[in-house]
């Protein structure tokens, strides 16, 4: 191809008809545009300018994109924006409503101070409207949640209680009618819905659980609060249930802690209130069995009068035994005490006239007093719920006879406690100052043996003379009053004190000596009375304890015993006994030979039982008792008796009649013999009683041989 001529601009310019051409010159733009160029050349720069725009309009589409991404993006967050403001916008009514609803309790606030005062009050006894009772207590609990919040219908509340070692079981102690569950129902953790959930989530826990912070009708209506109510240490013995609907949270906090110290109170009250009304009941019993007269009486909230407490100030007054009125010997009171000094009440026991404050009396009431007293001190550390101490008439008589066993000793240091209101320099400086001719010879009697107790030797105190220098030291005296051993336990020379002080007194009345003998003289025989009195008890005791050992019983306690750990338990008298006589029989001799209460029988308990012949009794009043129902049985039944080993516990026989069954046969056979000659008009005495006496010594073989055949009949597992 050749090259093309750029043309030229030419302008045409009219001349009288006649055209005329003329060149013009192109411009650089122009010279450029229509300048010939290669066509290849201009191909691959029309492809680059194509590329070019094709790149361009790419990241141009890309930015597009993502111009498309950030306005998604923008959306999303803008909705985002508008949902926070509407949470925010309902947030903040809800916080305007809360508000609103705390500002509303805060004007419910003294109505609900005023109700709780109330409660506070009945509680602690000052409300003449309510006794102070668990159950009043409960009760009142629950109306003051509904008095405090009368808007919120219809009032649901109640109090739980449980025991403190066993939280499975949870009884409803008090509930409003529109509980879910009544009074006195029991929850079973095993059994929980959806109702009791919240329930046991406490029980378990100990923390509240509360649903109606602000008192506002929308979370009143579907929450359920529980509140646990807690002793002064802590311990969660309770708990106090409200809703739905709930009252307010703030309500139920200030009713648990008011109602959980005070519930804790008032209930170790009522358990001391308890074992002072057994205690009574049982000295008033005690009493009557040993045919002397006293009027038991308990007074809760009292105090000693003024003239008991300031005994102690006046030493004329003084009494060798702290429960003892001065002004009437005749008069026991005992006052009880919370530890930080709150009375509880007091326990007063007036002899009658015709009764005498003997050793008997003494052993009694101050065993009885060292046991309320234990009972106080274990109460006051008990949590609501547990078993408390001398809660039924068994549990008085345990208590009894392991505390009489120390009575005397109990006594004694009572005595030396109450040395230290002895004022030993006015009573012997007195006594110093009499005259020879003022001291006979009961009072120098008493004078002797007095101060021999104490340690003095008879040729130190013979004459008055004697006497008045051994008092110039009164400060000794009192000292070695306080040193007097009791009981069989002590040294032959405190034996030697003890038998010249019988040899003093031998011809000395001193009840006659007292009446008429001067302050001093009266305060020596309280003291001496005192001494001999504990002493006494102690050495009656310790020889009530000594019984001689029976072989019979011997031998048959240690074929019960199959263990040979000396002590028989509960399953091997059953085990033993069940061949001739019902389970119930068994348990019920070991409750009566068990006098410490560790449900085991030892050999000691076992040989006392034997010689008081309570084991006898038993099985003779059963047996007896299993002859009226046979014989009436025959009688209805118009046909013959039954034979004996019949009936239901016939079939467990395998090792034949057991010892214990023999021995009580001779029991029986004994009461028949005698009932046999009352009914006879005397013929035939002399030959039915040798009669008798063969036949006992045959029994009395018979149950020996029995014992040594069940021994070895229970070691080969036959019984």
């Amino acid at each position: 191809m050749g090259l093309r001529r750029s043309p030229s601009k030419a302008t045409i310019v009219a001349n009288g008809g006649a055209r005329t051409r003329m060149v013009v010159p192109l411009t650089d733009e122009q010279e450029r545009r229509y300048k010939p160029v290669d066509r290849e050349e201009r191909q691959l720069e029309l492809v680059a300018s194509l590329r070019h725009n094709q790149a361009e309009m790419r990241a141009r589409l890309a930015d597009v994109a993502q111009i498309g991404v950030e306005l998604k993006e923008t959306e999303s967050k803008l909705e985002g924006s508008i949902v926070t403001s509407k949470e925010a916008a309902e947030q903040l009514q809800k916080f305007n409503e809360e508000m609103a609803g705390d500002f509303e309790l805060m004007t419910h606030k003294p109505r609900w101070i005023k109700l709780l005062d109330e409660f506070q009050n009945a509680a602690l006894g000052r409300s003449p409207d309510q006794e102070p009772t668990t159950s009043n207590l409960s009760k009142l609990l629950c109306e003051t949640l509904a008095l405090a919040e009368p808007e919120i219908t219809p009032s649901t509340a109640a109090l739980l209680s449980w025991h403190p070692l066993d939280k499975e079981n949870v009884r409803v102690y008090h509930a409003s009618e529109s509980f879910d569950f009544p009074t006195g129902h029991m929850l079973r953790s095993k059994a929980a819905c959806d109702a009791s959930a919240p329930i046991w989530r406490v029980v378990a826990s100990g923390e509240e659980e509360l649903g109606n912070a602000h008192g506002l009708a929308r979370d009143s209506s579907v929450a359920r609060s529980v509140a646990p109510l807690k002793t002064m240490h802590g311990v969660t013995f309770a708990a106090l249930v409200s809703g739905p609907p709930a009252v307010p949270d703030e309500l139920m906090q200030m009713a648990a802690r008011s109602a959980g110290p005070l519930l804790e109170r008032v209930w170790k009250k009522e358990q001391v209130k308890f074992a002072c009304y057994n205690v009574t009941e049982f000295i008033k019993a005690a009493a009557t069995s040993q045919r002397q007269l006293v009027y038991v009486s308990f007074e809760e909230g009292a105090t000693l009068s003024d003239t008991h407490l300031t005994a102690k100030e006046d030493p004329w007054k003084w009494q060798p035994f702290s429960h003892t009125d001065p002004d009437d010997a005749k008069n026991f009171q005992l006052a009880l005490r919370w530890r930080l000094g709150e009375p509880i009440g007091v326990v007063t026991v007036q002899c009658g006239t015709f009764t005498e404050m003997n050793e008997t009396l003494l052993v009694l009431l101050h065993s009885a007093a060292r046991m309320l007293a234990d009972a106080v001190e274990f109460i006051e550390e008990l949590t609501p719920g547990m078993p408390p101490p001398l809660s039924t008439q068994a549990a008085v008589m345990n208590a009894y006879e392991l505390q009489r066993k120390q009575v005397g000793y109990v006594l004694i240091e009572m005595i030396s406690e109450n040395l230290a209101y002895f004022d030993e320099g006015k009573v012997f400086s007195e006594l110093k100052s009499f005259e020879p001719k003022v001291i006979d010879d009961e009072t120098l009697a008493l004078l002797q043996a007095c101060l021999m107790l104490v340690g003095y030797e008879k040729k130190t105190v013979e004459a008055w003379e004697k006497i008045q220098k051994v008092l110039k030291n009164p400060r000794k005296i009192k000292e070695q009053m306080a040193l007097v051993e009791i009981g069989e336990e002590i040294n032959d020379k405190a034996k030697g004190r003890w038998d010249a002080v019988s040899k003093c007194l031998r011809n000395v009345d001193l009840r006659e000596l007292e009446r008429r003998g001067s302050v001093p003289i009266k305060i020596l025989i309280r003291w001496l009375d005192g001494t001999r009195c504990a002493h006494h008890i102690q050495l009656a005791l310790a020889t009530e304890d000594k019984v001689e050992d029976n072989p019979m019983a011997n031998q048959i306690f240690d074929t019960i015993d199959l263990d040979g750990d000396g002590m028989i338990q509960a399953s091997e008298l059953v085990r033993y006994m069940l061949s001739e006589y019902p389970s119930r029989v068994a348990h019920r001799l070991l409750r009566i030979l068990d006098t410490d209460g560790d449900m085991k029988v030892s050999r000691a308990e076992w040989q006392r039982g034997w010689a008081a012949g309570l084991i006898s009794e038993l099985l003779v009043s059963h047996t007896l008792t299993r002859r009226q129902s046979r014989e009436s049985v025959a009688e209805s039944s118009e046909g013959a008796p039954p034979e004996i080993g019949s009936g239901r516990m016939a079939g467990r026989r395998t090792g034949g009649v057991t010892a214990l069954t023999v021995a009580t046969a001779a029991r029986l056979h004994e009461s028949d013999a005698v009932t046999d000659t009352g009914k006879g008009k005397g013929k035939g005495k002399s030959k039915g009683k040798k009669k008798t006496e063969g036949k006992d010594e045959a029994i009395n073989k018979r149950a020996t041989d029995q014992g040594s055949s069940s021994k070895g009949s229970s070691s080969r597992g036959g019984r």
